[in-house]
């Protein structure tokens, strides 16, 4: 009886051990590390619904765990290969590693759940009782999605850089001013048709009136090394998907003017409160809307 019992302990352990390895192997296949070019699959919770987002990457070969990270983010058609692909030459050129988030339409429906970051029912018609919990923003997805990216690089990095361009500057702009302590090395908003004011005196989308925005997001806000960049060209009020009415034109009638405006009056808030202004404005010569070289003039403004 006792030899049945040491038996059946044995055999026990034994297939405890198998699973175990089973476990690590598919643990490690799991964060098997990334090189080259390719595409990535991030799933994560957001509210009560399992979403996932597309990570379209770029590690250089001899990249090591002082690379860089740096997320772009892509405007409204969503085309977040191409722009890791516009980045892959300085990226092997500076050692450092590019993923695009692809925020598409069927996971991150119209503008309210991409650039608006979901922080409202409707964001464009908030009210005091339609903001939602902040797991259901989606911001929420950082810094995890850091994490998971460090995870399967060799960087060791304890911050991230940024680029956005267009809609996805837009997106990143209000990152930023929603989540205050990300860990944030410098970003990027590269001619975002227009803003949220870091100020109570215009409700949302056009400012943080109605939003959970207080001194401590204002101050991180102006803390990080934010670069307003927009190309000299970039100065069409017709131009196709620029939004125009009496409230946003306030800010200015075309991108370039309303970089400018963004940057100044953010500049006067923080000057008034006695905040620390990291901020920097670059209207990029002989640019227009075009991405690809926007986001390249971009990385070089980080990395150069």
């Amino acid at each position: 009886m006792i030899r049945k019992e040491k038996c059946r302990y044995f055999f026990a352990g034994i297939l405890f051990l198998v699973l175990a390895a089973q476990s690590c192997k598919k643990e490690q296949a799991e964060v098997e590390l990334w090189r080259g070019s390719d595409v990535a699959s991030y799933f994560f919770e957001q509210g009560d619904s399992l979403r996932m987002l597309r990570l379209f990457y770029f590690v250089p070969r001899n990249a090591d765990k002082t690379a860089p990270i740096v997320f772009v983010f892509h405007g409204a058609d969503r085309n977040a290969m191409q722009y890791r692909n516009a980045l892959v030459s300085l990226a092997s050129q500076h050692q450092f590693i590019v993923v695009a988030p692809e925020f598409t339409e069927l996971q991150f429906p119209g503008s309210n759940a991409f650039q608006l970051g979901n922080v409202f029912i409707n964001g464009e018609l908030p009210t005091p009782t339609t903001l939602l919990p902040q797991d259901q923003w989606t911001f929420s997805i950082f810094p995890h999605l850091f994490e998971f990216v460090k995870q399967r690089t060799p960087s060791e990095v304890a911050k991230f850089h940024s680029i956005g361009h267009s809609a996805g500057a837009q997106f990143l702009h209000r990152l930023l001013l929603f989540v205050p302590d990300l860990p944030v090395a410098s970003a990027v908003l590269s001619a975002s048709g227009w803003y949220t004011l870091p100020s109570d005196e215009f409700d949302f989308p056009y400012g943080v009136g109605i939003t959970p925005i207080g001194v401590n997001e204002q101050r991180a806000f102006f803390n990080t090394r934010i670069i307003v960049q927009v190309g000299s060209g970039d100065n069409d009020p017709a131009a196709p998907l620029l939004r125009r009415n009496a409230r946003v034109d306030l800010q200015g009638t075309n991108r370039l003017s309303r970089a400018i405006f963004f940057h100044d009056f953010s500049k006067s808030i923080a000057l008034d409160q006695s905040y620390e202004f990291k901020w920097e404005l670059i209207v990029a010569p002989g640019l227009d809307h075009s991405f690809s070289p926007a986001i390249q003039f971009a990385a070089k403004q980080l990395f150069d």
